[in-house]
């Protein structure tokens, strides 16, 4: 092999294979787009509109490179080349480095999984919640079924409700269904904040029906989801029907992003529902017989496809503008304080209470239940 001198300009790349490259690239990206259940539900002309954004935009990422190493190449300058050697060389540890590794979660008990064990172990203190209502207060009730404990929607929902009638949760005033995200994982904030309201004579019980990320559940389909939480209504209202005549735990709904959609088609056969943060993507309006909650700065809530052509939020809109606006806005909707984007924290209380899933407790009890949730 020659070696060519540095002060000698190097051929210059082959331009065909260069938008070739991106062509193909850009057609992927907008195969890849149509194919998106992000876009499936809106009509075809916003399918191909998302199609040749997404296009251009991945034949722009391989013409920007393409176009800088051209200009490098083509420099005479022996100084810059060294110099940009030694950048390069000095930036190699660094990119290699990473990021510190996040703590490793806490191993869970046998049978349970790590999102359950969280949930389990989350219930409120008695003591706590007397501090913060002013009342006395019971121990909450928690019963939570992982993947391993079924094979089926309904083998998981029956294990969870065995739980809950074996710990006592149908002699509580209150039976809370909680819909958890694609992870198995379920709000805190929300679980805990009906046990304040309700003095701990709460028994909360949730199934999971996935461990990957919601993102990756909603792109397959929120199906799964759905089913689970038909299939623990289903099982939690059988029960409550079994029960002796006489007054019976009233069964409140609570869902969260995937979670709502979820909870959102058996809002019907609950007491009282409360969806928080539905996505806007979901194209579907909230029940009747729910009440839902929704940050105005919450990006889920408001992404959809639709942005692209019309405005569908609050705040001004521009076509295709607001809605990369509101996409860049999605990777940090939870690294904000409570009560922004796609975390409801200490607002929470007014919607369970709103939705009438609690006895309406007083203002200055709403108030420090919300404190305390957002501490």
């Amino acid at each position: 092999m020659t070696a060519l001198p540095l002060g000698r300009p190097l051929p210059r790349p082959a331009r065909p294979t260069l938008r070739a490259t991106g062509v193909v690239a850009g057609a992927a990206g907008g195969v890849a787009s149509l194919a998106m259940p992000y876009v499936l539900d809106p009509g075809v002309a916003l399918r191909l509109v998302v199609a040749v954004l997404v296009a251009l935009q991945i034949r722009l990422l391989f013409a920007i490179p393409a176009m800088v190493v051209h200009l490098v190449i083509r420099l005479r300058s022996r100084r810059l080349h060294a110099t940009l050697c030694v950048a390069v060389l000095a930036a190699a540890p660094l990119v290699g480095a990473g990021t510190p590794d996040a703590p490793a979660a806490p191993p869970a008990p046998p049978g349970l999984s790590v999102a359950g064990a969280e949930f389990v172990a989350g219930a409120t203190a008695p003591a706590r919640i007397t501090q913060v209502t002013g009342a006395p207060a019971v121990e909450p009730i928690r019963a939570y079924a992982s993947l391993g404990d079924g094979g089926t929607d309904a083998a998981r929902a029956a294990a969870a409700v065995d739980d809950l009638r074996r710990d006592g949760g149908f002699t509580r005033s209150t039976i809370l269904v909680a819909a958890p995200t694609g992870s198995g994982w379920v709000d805190p904030a929300a679980v805990a904040t009906v046990e304040y309201l309700t003095g701990g004579n709460v028994a909360t019980v949730a199934v999971q029906y996935a461990d990957r990320p919601s993102w990756v559940e909603y792109l397959e389909g929120t199906g799964p989801a759905e089913r689970s939480a038909a299939a623990l209504v289903t099982a939690v209202r059988a029960a409550l029907d079994a029960l002796p005549a006489g007054p019976r735990p009233r069964l409140v709904l609570f869902g969260e992003s995937l979670g709502a959609i979820a909870a959102a088609g058996v809002a019907d056969r609950a007491d009282a529902t409360l969806l928080a943060g539905l996505p806007g993507s979901a194209n579907r309006p909230a029940p009747p017989h729910a009440t839902t909650i929704l940050n105005a700065d919450d990006p889920v809530g408001y992404w959809s496809p639709r942005l692209l052509v019309a405005p569908d939020g609050p705040g001004p809109w521009l076509p295709i503008v607001t809605f990369w606006q509101v996409t860049g806005s999605l990777p940090g909707a939870q690294d904000v304080p409570a009560g922004h984007g796609h975390r409801y924290g200490g607002g929470f209380a007014q919607g369970f209470v709103d939705a009438g899933a609690v006895p309406a407790p007083a203002a200055a009890t709403v108030t420090a239940v919300g404190r305390a949730i957002d501490g």
